[in-house]
């Protein structure tokens, strides 16, 4: 039997903690006796950061207790439209408390749409896993209209959580310009990344280039957003 006890999920990722578990097999348990996990705070700052496939994972512990054959942790990010994993099923149980963000948790064919603060646990062998559905940070309107030298100007305030991305690289007819207003951002125009950028940095994006960014800091970084169409600007992308 194996228990998993998660304390949080972060999305815009996701942060899952699976916490507790004791592994069998054949009736037995599995591996040499290893030193017992005796009480500690575990500091979220200082967890090693690794890059998966589908985001980040920080592992916290991965020793038994004194009541438990073994006691794991691991806190997993997931950016948005990912998965945690294809559907699959174990024969440990798994508890999780959504931290922040919105989750589709799906459970033997079953899909349940959940928020911050829900809590939802995968019973042994049930056929599980979660998609983060959330969008990137939070983003605030300025306006999206013409002007009397532009045809279109839209501008947007957003916000990324550390390690997010808006989108994925991109490019578009329409040109762009983004005023860092804090935290520290990291540029990519045509797959080349640029050197990272405080407050008070312009990042412009000509018509058609690819590119995109990252929250490369510790802290929420903010940015101003403003897309521009004249009458000069192309009226398709471009390959």
């Amino acid at each position: 039997m194996k228990i998993k006890f998660p304390h949080s999920i972060c999305l815009r990722a996701a942060i899952l903690l699976p916490m507790l578990t004791a592994m069998w097999v054949n009736g037995q348990t599995t591996g040499s006796t290893p030193a017992k996990q005796g009480s500690t705070v575990f500091n979220f700052d200082k967890l090693a950061r690794k890059t998966t496939q589908v985001g980040e994972r920080r592992d916290v512990a991965d020793l038994p207790t004194t009541t438990l054959e073994k006691f794991e942790c691991h806190i997993s990010t997931l950016l948005p439209g990912r998965m945690s994993h294809p559907p699959h099923h174990h024969a440990q149980e798994e508890f999780i408390i959504l931290k922040e963000g919105t989750l589709d948790v799906f459970i033997n064919g079953k899909v349940q749409r959940v928020g911050p603060g829900s809590l939802f646990f995968f019973a042994s062998n049930d056929m599980h896993n979660v998609t983060n559905v959330g969008e990137t940070g939070v983003r605030r309107e300025i306006l999206n209209t013409p002007t009397v030298t532009c045809a279109n100007l839209e501008g947007h305030v957003t916000t990324l959580n550390p390690g997010e991305i808006p989108h994925l690289p991109h490019h578009h007819p329409d040109e762009e310009l983004v005023v860092v207003k804090e935290g520290l951002m990291q540029a990519t125009i045509k797959g080349i990344a640029e050197p990272v950028a405080g407050p008070g940095s312009i990042f412009f994006y000509a018509s058609n280039d690819e590119h995109g960014m990252k929250n490369v800091g510790n802290t929420p970084a903010s940015y101003y957003v403003f897309r521009i169409i004249t009458a000069a600007t192309p009226k398709v992308a471009s390959n």
